[in-house]
């Protein structure tokens, strides 16, 4: 009679050490083995400007005999010019929890030239490998390929082994390079489940899912009754599912105006550990319900968030000359704008909002999250925002995850209204959030209100240009030039000057923008006063063709500001996000001089957009001695699909055809 040993984890132990299957997939490509035609070829016939091409991507994941997940790559690349030296170098994300690391192993790098007409290598050596720390939990591995020029060939590989489950390797095909072939095979014991989404606009040149089964041995370890320990050896049948893609000729990656994170768009297969199957199953898809639980009970984050009595007597001194609520809530948002500086850190997370406040510096959701306890020491129902920055891509509301967000804010309900805030960026008024932030999907995080919440723009970006011309004694067009801008045009307008560190640099630069008008002078007015208009005002001299003692005078009216059309390609296939809605008014005045008559002027014009996404207005008018010109033209709607695009092309070149136009002016 035999007694089992309740050692569960040295039984797996001998079961894995002692399996015979081995879990690997053939690589399509042979190390350094390829024609040497590739050495001599000077550009890739389907984008000829490429600077270097992916001539194949080959991956492969799979769980070992031990239960670790490992990843194996073999990239090789063709350099054509200077611009793909950069190619060389290499970077490999690892994950870190506590004292357990992902490793690589087998990394190998070689360059290829050809040198008196023989194919001649270069292998990668030790000390062009090291690390970086990246994070808490992420640390680079960094390479470098040797002996790169013009024509050379480059590949490497490796192998990442992971114990980390949940970190199953997404796989990228697209790059802003073309790739000629890209392969990716997934093997994962049946018991284990991923959902897998796939992103990107680029379509699979195969997708295919087949059943592996595999026998091997295992060996367990039993106790007899008279204390002798005995070994038996069974037979186990592990059953797989093998997923493989492929994707070919895959076009470079452009980046075009108006998109948000580029990564949103590049085509790729991502996987996220739903559940494990067997004897103890477990579910790890989450909800956005176990989600907000988990942050309220994060002490990094909800136990945060209950530390109003650190800021109470603070509170009182700052609203002490409030007589209403909404002053209130300014007087308490600029406190934390003007005495609390940003560190420039993304984190849900904070480890002590009393550090922050005493240092004056801190992470966001540091920032925020005084914010949060000093508004809700002064009565307001305030509660954290979780999103996504444009930077770091889309949320999906379909799949709950945490790790989707890097960026916190704060919400105020007042007077049946929503405002959300931001203490990072002290140019942003009540209700309005930096650039960065809108970004569609965010999370209020809490007990009473918790859910989606819309994080868009709360305002416009609305310019307002006049310019009052005529000709002085000397003949020239001299003009008096005026700007209102409001709402995120301010915004901008005042980071810029922020950002130059000074109003004459600045000035300079607008200058350089604008050559058609000789800027003599500046004043800005408000620049201070982030709940006011941004007024920014010049005198200049207009170059025109022609003056006073010339028969014929050519006058562009459009000296300032003149727009240009971002949408330059023929065709697009990603959506056009304009982050805000515009509204631009330009209006032009002109003293005509005596003894000339209008001679030539555009013509009035009304265009719009279907659905009226955009209008453009165009009005000219000749009142007594004097023209005028007043142009409007705005964009309602802040997203388009590429559908859209040759319309909104279109409507952009209608305005630069519209500014393109002149007066003409005739001696009498």
């Amino acid at each position: 009679m035999k007694i089992k040993l309740l050692f569960a984890s040295l039984c797996i132990g001998f079961l894995f050490i002692n399996s015979q299957i081995v879990f690997g997939q053939d690589d399509p490509t042979k190390w350094g083995k390829f024609e040497d035609s590739l050495l001599t070829m000077k550009s890739y016939a389907r984008d000829t400007g490429a600077c270097a091409v992916i001539l194949s991507d080959y991956g492969f994941s799979y769980f070992t005999e031990q239960g670790q997940i490992n990843f194996e790559r073999h990239t090789r690349i063709k350099i054509f010019n200077k611009n793909g030296y950069k190619y060389a170098n290499f970077e490999i994300p690892l994950y870190v929890k506590n004292s357990n690391k992902e490793k690589i192993t087998e990394l190998d790098g070689a360059t290829y030239n050809l040198e008196n007409g023989k194919k001649v290598k270069e292998k990668m050596k030790n000390s062009a490998v090291f690390e970086e720390k990246k994070d808490e939990n992420h640390i680079i591995s960094k390479f470098t390929l040797p002996a790169v020029k013009e024509g050379s060939i480059i590949e490497f590989k490796y192998t990442v082994q992971s114990d980390f489950i949940f970190n199953f390797h997404d796989w990228q095909f697209q790059y802003d390079i073309p790739v000629i072939w890209s392969e990716y095979y997934a093997r994962i014991f049946d018991n284990i489940f991923y959902n897998q989404t796939m992103k990107g606009y680029i379509p699979l040149a195969t997708k295919d899912k087949s059943d592996v089964s595999e026998s091997f041995s295992s060996t367990e370890r039993y106790l007899s009754l008279y204390g002798k320990t005995d070994m038996q050896t069974t037979t186990v049948n592990v059953r797989s599912n093998l997923y493989h893609f492929v994707e070919k000729d895959v076009p470079a990656f452009y980046e075009e105006p108006f998109m948000k994170c580029s990564y949103d768009y590049l085509s790729r297969i991502e996987f996220e550990l739903a559940a494990i199957t067997g004897n103890r199953p477990q579910t790890y898809t989450q909800t956005w319900e176990s989600i907000n639980q988990k942050l309220l009970e994060d002490n990094t984050f909800g136990g945060q968030l209950k530390r109003t009595g650190l800021f109470a007597e603070k509170v009182k001194e700052i609203t002490a000359n409030c007589d209403n609520d909404l002053k209130k809530l300014k007087a308490i948002y600029q406190y934390v704008q003007n005495n609390i500086t940003w560190n420039k850190k993304y984190t849900l997370f904070c480890d002590d909002v009393k550090a922050v406040a005493k240092e004056g510096k801190g992470s966001v959701s540091g920032v925020n999250m005084v914010l949060i306890n000093m508004l809700s020491a002064a009565g307001f129902d305030a509660s954290p925002v979780i999103l996504s920055t444009r930077s770091n891509g889309t949320v999906n509301p379909a799949h709950p995850s945490l790790s989707s967000f890097d960026y916190v804010v704060a919400n105020v309900f007042l007077n049946g209204k929503s405002y959300l805030l931001d203490a990072t960026d002290n140019l942003c008024t009540v209700g309005m959030l930096p650039p960065r932030c809108l970004n569609g999907n965010g999370r209020m995080v809490g007990k009473a209100h918790w859910g989606p919440i819309r994080v868009d723009s709360c305002g416009t970006y609305n310019v307002l240009t006049s310019v009052d011309a005529q000709f002085n004694d000397k003949g020239e067009l001299t003009s008096k030039i005026q700007l209102i801008r409001k709402d995120y045009a301010a915004h901008d307008f005042r980071k810029n000057i922020k950002n130059e560190n000074s109003q004459d640099k600045y000035f300079e630069k607008i200058q350089k923008d604008n050559a058609d008008v000789e800027l003599l002078d500046y004043k800005f007015d408000d620049i201070d006063s982030i709940y006011k208009p941004v007024k920014d005002s010049y005198n200049g001299v207009i170059k025109c063709t022609g003056n006073t003692k010339s028969d014929m005078i050519y006058i562009n009216p459009f000296v300032f500001m003149k727009e240009t059309n971002p949408f330059k390609f023929e065709n697009r296939i990603y959506p056009i996000d304009l982050n805000y809605p515009m509204e631009y008014t330009y209006m032009f005045k002109l003293a005509i001089p005596a003894g000339y008559k209008v001679l030539e002027k555009p013509q009035n014009a009304n265009i719009a957009l279907p659905n009226n996404a955009g209008k453009i207005k165009y009005v000219i008018n000749e009142l007594g001695e004097n023209i005028q010109i007043v142009m409007k033209y705005s964009i309602t709607s802040i997203l388009f699909l590429p559908s859209d695009y040759k319309n909104l092309k279109e409507y952009f070149g209608q305005i630069v055809a519209k500014q393109a136009q002149q007066i003409v002016l005739k001696k009498q």
